[in-house]
């Protein structure tokens, strides 16, 4: 039985910076293209199998029940309730972002 994908808005807000960032700061579309694709196959695979990732080692994120998924050089921090997966944020892999991911309902 499949589930089903939420996105924050901060989600979408980070991918599209990170998108907006290829495209425009590095210009490489190409690289723009790839993420999208390798985001499309995250999403097909957290709808199928959202608990593949372990809970967050990051104390901050675990205490919560988040879980990380490597989508190129970049994280994305979700967690699973029912049948739904919460796309809570995206990070490049470098950032210290456990500080950033808050309580979403």
């Amino acid at each position: 039985m499949a589930y089903t994908i939420n996105k924050s808005s901060s989600f979408e807000y980070d991918y599209d910076e990170m998108l907006s960032y290829l495209v425009d700061d590095l210009k490489s579309p190409r690289s723009a293209l790839s993420l999208i694709n390798e985001m499309d196959k995250a999403i097909e695979f957290l709808e199928a199998t959202p608990y593949a990732n372990s809970v967050s080692m990051r104390p901050a994120l675990a205490k919560n029940g988040y879980r990380e998924m490597p989508v190129k050089n970049y994280v994305v921090v979700y967690r699973v309730r029912g049948r739904m997966v919460y796309l809570v944020r995206m990070f490049h892999q470098t950032q210290r972002y456990e500080r950033f991911v808050m309580e979403w309902d």
